[in-house]
């Protein structure tokens, strides 16, 4: 029997495509958008899942401004953030080329990559429905804590685990504090992206600084977060 190596290199190729597809299955919450069940990269609600910096479709093992393909260092060296730069989707000429982009493009959306546009990243504005129109309690599924969002339309719900963040090559605060990506930058600083940030005690949808326990440092661009995919 011959094998036809044109159908096994497509199947090759769209394997990882069909598993990701079936991991995710879409919630009605009553709202504008159907919520993915996992997280990108993950197959079941309390899995982690991927890590990935804005504007990246690719996990990756280090989460640094060096190894961000649309992030570079200025030339002074007095910048208390040694000048940090971007070469795309850019507001501010102080800080790159302003190109207009203030939401993610198709090839910078990892959700919309990785399934072939049958998932993408929520915007800004999904991720306020979401907020206003769910009831959020902090639980433990599977032995993994994160809040449990129920929507008060229709009373389905999705699990988000606090998954915590990767900088550099450290993956911090899992099991404490959950970080994911949406599609907005942050207008008022370019190098900075929209998000959410949550502990049991909060959920931070405040983009002025990022939730700790304990300090307020900044967000970039580089962190590695969660993203839980929506569709329509």
């Amino acid at each position: 029997m011959k094998t036809n190596h044109l159908a096994l290199l497509f199947f090759l190729l769209l394997w990882p495509l069909a598993r990701v597809n079936a991991q995710m299955k879409p919630v009605d919450l009553g709202l504008s958008v159907k919520w993915a069940s996992c997280n990108l990269g993950a197959s079941k609600p309390h899995e982690f899942g991927a890590y990935y910096a804005w504007g990246e479709v690719e996990p990756k093992t280090e989460y640094a401004w060096e190894t961000n393909r649309y992030c570079s260092y200025g030339s002074t060296t007095y910048a208390s953030d040694g000048y940090k730069k971007v070469t795309k989707y850019c507001t501010d000429n102080k800080r790159g080329m302003v190109d207009g982009k203030t939401r993610l493009e198709t090839m910078d959306d990892p959700a919309q990559v990785a399934t072939d546009g049958q998932w993408r990243m929520p915007t800004w504005e999904e991720r306020d429905e979401l907020i206003k129109n769910c009831e959020w309690k902090w639980k433990e599924q599977k032995g993994v804590k994160g809040y449990e969002v129920t929507s008060k339309k229709n009373g389905n719900s999705i699990f988000l685990p606090a998954a915590g963040y990767m900088k550099s090559i450290y993956c911090l605060r899992s099991g404490l504090l959950g970080f994911y990506w949406f599609s907005s930058l942050w207008l008022e600083n370019p190098l900075q992206a929209s998000y959410l940030g949550f502990s049991e005690k909060r959920i931070q949808p405040d983009l002025s600084y990022q939730y700790y326990e304990g300090g307020s440092p900044v967000i970039y661009r580089e962190y590695g977060f969660s993203i839980r995919p929506v569709q329509q």
